[in-house]
């Protein structure tokens, strides 16, 4: 039987029997990601594909609760926790992403500028521009503009191949949810030949934020996924105090904010939460461009729009805990507005903040593995 092989940044120089995630041969000089040596080939429409083989029981749910002795960096994080730096210290992480899929108008006028040409002079504390992460479906759009922004440094994850996955209570979604995650990365493969980008897509965020119960996070642990980013936390709404990134290793004791919440351990796996924002109205919404902005998000003006930005940002910026910053491709096609005071936010947090980084969620999960002050990732130049 072949042998399907997901790396974990290992060199495979000198194996050339070794087939990759989607069959396809894997060149002497690649390095790729991901976890697990898997050894089910299955032909779907005369096509060799590899699946894991790794189903079974689930990983044992540990008894005790989370705590900063029985979980350690850099495979456990507790949920509600902090990294052990001081908040004068900590530098304070913006992530902004967009999901869906990517039109060339998009591009022209919203990413390009900001992501690959940084015709704003926006720049992170250590000089380098800022990045996005980009929950990419294939649905629609232009699939060579993923290869554009991916080739400026900007982090492209998972969002299906359709924007759309199988409810996930079943042991028979198995395969259709395999199909539907993965299905992106191999038609990523198929029409632009990129492998070391494929390998690279180690994110994933559910379409609607409707997570296909434990099968979806059986599913992304067994393709080699290192985050997903699809459960919400109210911590903000509710305390004030938004929530790090923490992995799956242990129950949540805290509560649950999703209509479904995994119960089984999914040891070194992490989830990268949609902390909650506050809208004009009080209410909150877990995409920003889900809340309502002055009367209504249709007719707020600049302002509106950017004083909805910086009254998220401050209490973020108060605990240090990385700011959701998460919406839609089309926003600013729908709220006109919300563009210029999106630059003019971004303009003020850069120039106003010394110690404000934009970062993707894969950077922000590297950094969450090795935590540093905001000085030591300055004298690193990290993140360039």
């Amino acid at each position: 039987m072949d042998i399907c092989y997901l790396g974990n940044a290992t060199s495979l120089k000198g194996r050339t029997n070794i087939k990759g995630i989607h069959g396809s041969p894997i060149l002497p000089s690649v390095t790729v990601w991901m976890g697990t040596l898997i050894h089910e080939v299955r032909t779907s429409g005369g096509v060799d594909q590899c699946y894991p083989n790794t189903r079974g029981e689930p990983e044992p749910l540990p008894t005790e609760d989370c705590n900063t002795y029985n979980c350690k960096l850099p495979d456990c994080f507790c949920h509600g926790g902090s990294p052990n730096i001081s908040r004068s210290a900590l530098p304070m992480f913006v992530a902004i992403t967009f999901d869906d899929s990517i039109n060339h108008d998009r591009y022209n006028s919203q990413f390009r500028p900001f992501f690959v040409d940084n015709d704003y002079n926006l720049y992170n504390p250590n000089g380098c521009g800022l990045k996005t992460t980009l929950f990419v479906s294939l649905d629609a759009g232009d699939i060579s503009l993923v290869k554009t922004l991916w080739d400026a440094g900007n982090e492209i994850a998972g969002h299906t191949l359709a924007h759309s996955l199988p409810v996930g209570s079943s042991e028979d979604d198995y395969i259709p949810t395999i199909e539907a995650i993965d299905g992106m990365r191999k038609k990523l493969l198929e029409e632009i030949g990129d492998s070391q980008l494929v390998n690279s897509i180690i994110g994933f965020r559910a379409p609607y934020l409707r997570v296909a119960e434990e099968t979806q996070y059986k599913v992304l642990k067994d393709l080699g996924f290192l985050y997903d980013s699809s459960l919400v936390s109210t911590s903000l709404y509710r305390t004030k105090k938004p929530i790090w990134p923490y992995t799956l290793n242990y129950r949540n004791t805290e509560g649950c904010d999703n209509w479904f919440c995994p119960e089984d351990s999914y040891s070194g796996f992490w989830e990268i939460p949609l902390n909650a924002w506050i809208g004009d109205d009080g209410f909150y919404c877990w995409m920003l461009d889900g809340c309502t902005v002055g009367q209504s998000k249709e007719v707020a003006t600049v302002k509106q729009w950017f004083d909805y930005f910086q009254r998220n940002f401050e209490p973020f910026y108060e605990t240090k805990t990385p700011m959701s910053f998460y919406t839609h491709a089309n926003m600013f096609d729908f709220y006109p507005n919300a563009f210029p005071a999106f630059v003019q936010w971004l303009k003020h947090v850069t120039r106003s903040y010394k110690d404000v980084w934009f970062v993707t969620l894969q950077q922000l999960l590297f950094w969450m593995k090795s935590p540093m002050s905001h000085e030591q990732m300055l004298a690193k130049n990290w993140g360039c």
